[in-house]
């Protein structure tokens, strides 16, 4: 089936051709997602190592700090934490407060009825801390 020869490609992909490239770090572990894989890597760097994550992937804006950025390959746009709080007006680790709050459809998240992405984000401000969210409507200028 075409899913085996899928399956068959990224191997040969992992296997052969990007340590051929000269790729060195090549981490794959069998029931787990890339995006589960990038976050565990990213939150056990080692004092003084910088990440550089190469994705499109919005899930992967909590990631951001100080030693993690991102590089989008179709905007070719880097994204530090610095320029994504210039841009959203929230920290990094608040993304998964919006995307709660506003839904996924990508990762089947429904969110709240109602509750509009980028109006969200023009009138509220968001608070999250452990399991708990506060949304503050700004104050109309």
């Amino acid at each position: 089936s075409s899913l085996i020869s899928v399956k068959n490609q990224i191997i040969r992909l992992r296997k052969e051709y990007l340590p051929e490239i000269g790729a060195k770090n090549i981490i794959s572990q069998h029931g787990f997602e890339a995006d589960d894989m990038i976050a565990s890597l990213c939150q056990t760097l080692p004092d003084g190592h910088e990440a550089v994550i190469v994705s499109a992937d919005h899930d992967l804006f909590q990631l951001l700090s100080s030693s993690v950025r991102m590089y989008n390959p179709k905007l070719k746009k880097t994204i530090t934490e610095e320029s994504f709080t210039k841009e959203w007006g929230i920290k990094p680790s608040e993304w998964v407060w919006v995307k709660a709050l506003a839904g996924c459809s990508s990762d089947e998240v429904p969110g709240i009825k109602g509750v509009v992405f980028k109006l969200l984000m023009l009138v509220a401000d968001i608070i999250g801390k452990g399991d708990q969210v506060v949304v503050i409507a700004r104050k109309a200028k």
